[in-house]
């Protein structure tokens, strides 16, 4: 009988040729989470399986809090292998059942077997484990087949069984099989939630804030890099890059028609990511614009933004409304930073009436009256890195 933790994947076992990178991409994500925190362990592979081994069960929460935040793990579970026959699958159901730490009254079992020449069927195994818990627990834990607060899950292959209490991942594709893509990091609710949908879905992002310092605080700059620290713990190690915008907006401010202010200032914020990407290798940029959440969110300004840059821009929260962002926040643990106060980089020379329905040819007539690329290179040029 020795410590084990399950993994399972959906998705990656759907890409075919590619599968074999999508769980590559997986196992060195967890390698990494895993020694950051300096538990001993052998990752594996095994049946369509991941299996974490060689764990001396004093780090069981630090794991499960990793396996529960990568994405790619759709279902895992820390528990036991043991031999694969009736006497010890049952042994070991009993020793599970009495460790587990969290309250619950009602349970289940799941049984798969991989080897299908096992001496009982799947439902007979469900019924003798259920029945041992059942004992093993005084009678005082109630089975219940749908919805059950518990599920322990046996899996039998022709060499070894595992059990182990099912837990839920966040699906999803391992961060760093999509590319990577510069997500622009405001301190807000929106940026985050996007950043992580997007990390969900298999991109590494490179955070990117801009800032108007010292025309804003330093608190804006370091409620950032709090954001940051909190997304490290879906995407593992990850780049915080602090431009400063407030030359570019003075310049801006002193030149252009002030009801453009803000679309020209988010223009070349776009081209600014751009630069950087295509020096990192990053292929999207990741916003997190609603339409319409904003007076400045129609799809005319959406549209002359957009043709600031080549690369495509990601937009998760497009449809979504701001409770159901604020929402999605809490669940991801970034809710309590972005609610605090802070200085917001666009409202710096705010215009009084903004533009709602800007016109291409008026935007770029206002960009030739000062010089782009050269307010690109010295935001980038004076812009400080930050490995978190």
């Amino acid at each position: 009988m020795e410590n084990v933790a399950v993994v399972h994947y959906d998705e990656i076992a759907l890409k075919g040729a590619n599968r074999k990178m999508f769980e590559g991409a997986l196992v060195s994500n967890l390698e990494q989470k895993i020694s950051d925190k300096q538990i001993p362990f052998i990752v594996s592979r095994k049946w369509g399986r991941l299996l974490i081994e060689k764990l001396d069960g004093s780090h069981i929460e630090e794991l499960k809090k990793i396996l529960s935040s990568t994405p790619g793990v759709v279902v895992f579970g820390l528990g036991i292998s043991v031999e694969p026959n009736k006497e010890s699958i049952l042994e070991g159901v009993r020793h599970v059942a009495q460790h587990i730490e969290e309250d619950f009254n009602t349970f289940r079992i799941t049984t798969s077997r991989v080897n299908k020449k096992f001496e009982l069927t799947s439902n007979e195994m469900n019924i003798l484990a259920g029945d041992a818990v059942w004992k093993i627990l005084d009678g005082k834990k109630e089975v219940k087949l749908k919805n059950s607060d518990i599920n322990i899950r046996i899996e039998i292959l022709e060499d070894v069984s595992y059990i182990y209490v099912k837990e839920q991942g966040l699906s999803g594709l391992p961060v760093g099989s999509s590319g990577r893509a510069i997500a622009l990091l405001s301190g807000g609710f929106d940026s985050p939630v996007a950043t992580h949908m997007c990390a969900v879905r298999g991109v590494r992002p490179i955070l990117m804030h801009f800032h108007s310092y010292p025309q804003t605080s330093k608190a804006a700059m370091e409620k950032v890099e709090e954001l940051g620290k909190v997304l490290k713990e879906v995407c593992g190690p990850i780049t915080l890059v602090l431009v400063p915008l407030l030359d570019a907006q003075k310049e801006i401010a002193i030149v252009a028609p002030e009801r453009l202010r803000v679309i020209l200032y988010r223009r070349l914020m776009m081209e600014a990511a751009e630069k950087y990407a295509l020096k990192n290798n990053a292929k999207a940029i990741i916003t997190g614009e609603a339409v319409g959440q904003v007076a400045s969110q129609t799809l005319e300004n959406i549209g002359v933004v957009d043709q600031a840059t080549s690369l495509p821009i990601l937009r998760p929260l497009a449809g979504m409304n701001k409770r159901e962002i604020i929402d999605r926040s809490r669940e991801i643990n970034t809710h309590d930073i972005s609610v605090l106060p802070h200085d917001d980089t666009c409202t710096v020379f705010m215009p009084k009436h903004p533009e709602t329905r800007a016109k291409l040819k008026d935007v770029i007539e206002a960009e030739e009256k000062y010089d782009k690329e050269s307010l690109v290179a010295h935001m980038l040029e004076r812009s400080e890195v930050i490995k978190l």
